[in-house]
């Protein structure tokens, strides 16, 4: 966004929308750049704040509460305590001392954490991040953030290209079409269509096709995102509406890119091997550091609340449509045996999630498993 007036320049998506000051356009859009002045990030701070009102609309938090503390929590809506709220994070001033820890943090210092995540009060999802798309329809989304280290924010895979597209009411492809060419420029596990089915049919959200994808989803983000700078509110871009045949520049660009910047003559395959390395490495990291399949779990509410229902590509009595999935709840049993055969399908020992030493060693990473070893903790 940017605006003559300059507030909230440079803010994008949920950054222009934390603070919303009723009544006035003009006092939500200064609210949401004194957010960015004081350097506080939004992800996290839309929990916190709703949060803090649940939490004083319990008789928890407040003046002379068992979380006592002078902020105006009674004028929600109002520049006024934005203003209080967020000073007190930023310069930990009071209980904002403890609001700066973020909000699993917080809920745990207070004794609070494993309650109120399981049940949805505290709505986090992904190592102390905030639920994001609903896990049961944009299973990916779910999958990847929960295998990776916090909310996935790859927005141009599934998210932007199909979910908005079918929201529009007017999509510029069917849904036939739209799985054809999004799956045509998945390199190098491209023809796959079913990769993209977000039914919970044989072909759906715990197929092996969407092992693939979310495989396909970590690689270009550890690369193509994490190591070659591109964005992902813009990358990767499988379909658009910019071209006649609607096929967007993935998987030729981004190679064309990079080896006339390095001067390599590398394909996109070659890059995205790359990636499964980097996140083969990052996996060894969290391992040494406590991470095992037990800990990829998903909160309780996360699997007992039935979805709102999200427009998206589904392949249901054998034909393709744009469907909701509204009422689906995720299946506890599907989503562990969908892990074990992800840690197969990366070189991972599905009874832990560990690396293995043959994948490890096959990607010239034997230090690696040498260190994994020495501390017990190789696949």
């Amino acid at each position: 966004m940017r605006l003559a007036t300059g507030d909230s320049n440079e803010s994008v998506c949920a950054g222009t929308m934390v603070i919303n000051v009723d009544g006035s356009v003009k006092f939500t859009r200064q609210g949401n750049d004194m957010m960015q002045k004081f350097g506080l990030g939004h992800w996290q701070l839309m929990p916190l704040m709703s949060y803090v009102q649940t939490l004083y609309k319990e008789g928890v938090l407040g003046k002379g509460k068992q979380l006592d503390t002078n902020l105006p929590l009674d004028q929600p809506g109002t520049f006024a305590y934005a203003e209080a709220l967020m000073q007190a994070i930023s310069m930990r001033q009071g209980i904002g001392n403890d609001l700066a820890e973020g909000c699993a943090r917080f809920a745990e210092k207070i004794g609070r954490y494993k309650k109120d995540v399981s049940s949805g009060t505290l709505s986090l999802c992904y190592w102390g991040t905030a639920n994001h798309y609903d896990p049961a329809i944009e299973a990916e989304w779910g999958f990847g953030s929960l295998l990776g280290e916090r909310d996935l924010m790859l927005h141009m895979m599934s998210n932007y290209p199909l979910h908005w597209m079918a929201w529009s009411g007017a999509p510029y492809l069917t849904a036939e079409q739209a799985a054809k060419l999004y799956t045509d420029a998945m390199e190098p596990y491209q023809g796959d269509v079913f990769m993209v089915d977000h039914s919970d049919g044989p072909t759906g959200i715990y197929s092996d096709s969407k092992v693939k994808q979310v495989a396909w989803i970590k690689h270009y983000e550890k690369f193509w995102i994490g190591a070659g700078g591109f964005c992902g509110w813009r990358w990767p871009m499988c379909i658009t509406n910019n071209t006649a045949d609607r096929r967007g520049p993935t998987p030729q660009a981004e190679p064309k890119f990079w080896n006339a910047l390095t001067g390599k003559n590398l394909t996109f395959a070659d890059y995205m091997e790359i990636g499964h390395k980097i996140y083969t490495l990052d996996r060894s990291i969290w391992v040494l550091q406590g991470r095992h399949r037990d800990m990829e779990i998903f909160p309780d509410y996360v699997y007992d609340r039935p979805s709102m229902g999200h427009d998206m590509t589904m392949y249901i009595n054998g034909k393709w449509k744009y469907d909701n999935g509204k009422g689906r709840k995720l299946d506890r049993a599907k989503v562990e045996d969908f892990k074990t055969r992800f840690y197969k399908f990366e070189g991972f020992n599905p009874e832990n999630g560990y690396p293995t030493r043959a994948t490890l060693e096959k990607m010239n990473l034997k230090k690696v498993a040498d260190a994994l070893q020495s501390k017990g903790k190789l696949g």
